[in-house]
């Protein structure tokens, strides 16, 4: 946008558009949701302006401002804090504490990508033009000849989702055409290594963080057994699946999604069994850990109910 003369377009407005904040409204076609990009092709083409909506009135419709990110960090690094005065007093750490740590770091590059993102916004705005989707079509030419899955504009920017691509997805996939809004799963391209590195390493070590708890107190030796080689199974499954999942989309250019990588290898029979059983053991695995945190509280060390002196670990005359 900036390249086209647009100053005042923003990252914010970006991801307001890819989150469905923007339906374009044409004569000749029910509204849709178009994308950042979509909304580029069509200022570029001079379809339409800009739209006109300014930074300050996109966050008036987020349900959460930059403000309420930057608690959510300052709470989440307390907690971490916590957790490592816990660690150097030599204090025990419950699974529960365990299994939140290894969630924030999903959680800390959620919120380093998103930290810009509107958050819930529910009324989008409506973009009006003159022209016929039909007379945009034509223009675009062979780009646009074959029939459309999502909303017209998927020449532009197609937005396929993951469970459209599933096999029987028409039992849960949205039936109407174009469609009313942009789904929640959309199947995402990234589109450098620092993007790829950026998510493949919070993703594996989610498994690996857990094998902290190797030497926990369990209250059996069965349970602590049960979490070592759950943890293991799990952390194996996700790094060795981030480093495939790396490895395919840099061998592709960085022109693949999740689902089309390595020739779409987890929607075609038997190859998708690549796929789904290491998923299977991952989810059976998970669930063996959420059980086992949960059990644990039943029995805990007494260390556990000791707060941290932190006196004695900050520097005093």
């Amino acid at each position: 946008m900036a390249d086209l003369g647009f100053k005042n377009w923003s990252i914010v407005h970006a991801f307001y558009a890819d989150s469905g904040g923007f339906m374009l409204q044409a004569r000749d076609s029910p509204p849709f949701p178009v994308t950042a990009k979509q909304i580029h092709y069509l200022v570029q083409k001079e379809y339409m302006h800009v739209p006109g909506i300014t930074r300050k009135e996109i966050w008036d419709k987020s349900k959460a401002d930059r403000f309420a990110k930057t608690v959510a960090c300052l709470q989440t690094g307390w907690f971490i804090i916590q957790m490592i005065a816990r660690a150097v007093q030599h204090l025990p750490i419950t699974l529960l504490e365990l299994s939140t740590i290894s969630l924030i770091t999903c959680t800390g590059a959620t919120m380093f990508f998103w930290f810009y993102k509107p958050l819930n916004v529910e009324i989008p705005t409506i973009l009006h033009i003159d022209i016929s989707i039909a007379q945009i079509l034509i223009d675009a030419g062979d780009a646009a000849r074959e029939p459309f899955k999502d909303t017209p504009l998927d020449f532009v920017e197609p937005l396929a989702y993951t469970s459209s691509q599933l096999p029987f997805n028409h039992l849960w996939g949205m039936q109407q055409r174009p469609l009313p809004r942009i789904p929640n799963d959309r199947d995402s391209q990234l589109h450098n290594l620092q993007i790829v590195i950026t998510t493949a390493i919070p993703t594996a070590a989610y498994g690996t963080f857990h094998l902290i708890g190797w030497n926990f107190d369990f209250p059996t030796r069965t349970e602590q057994m049960l979490w070592r080689w759950t943890c293991v199974s799990m952390g194996i499954v996700l790094g060795l699946g981030c480093a495939i999942e790396a490895a395919a989309i840099i061998w592709g250019n960085y022109t693949t999604t999740g689902l089309s990588n390595l020739n779409g290898y987890k929607l075609r029979w038997p190859t998708n069994l690549l796929f789904f059983i290491p998923g299977v053991m991952y989810f059976g695995s998970r669930m063996v850990v959420i059980v086992e945190v949960v059990v644990s509280l039943r029995a805990l060390p007494a260390g556990c109910f000791e707060n941290v002196e932190w006196t004695s670990s900050l520097p005093h005359i």
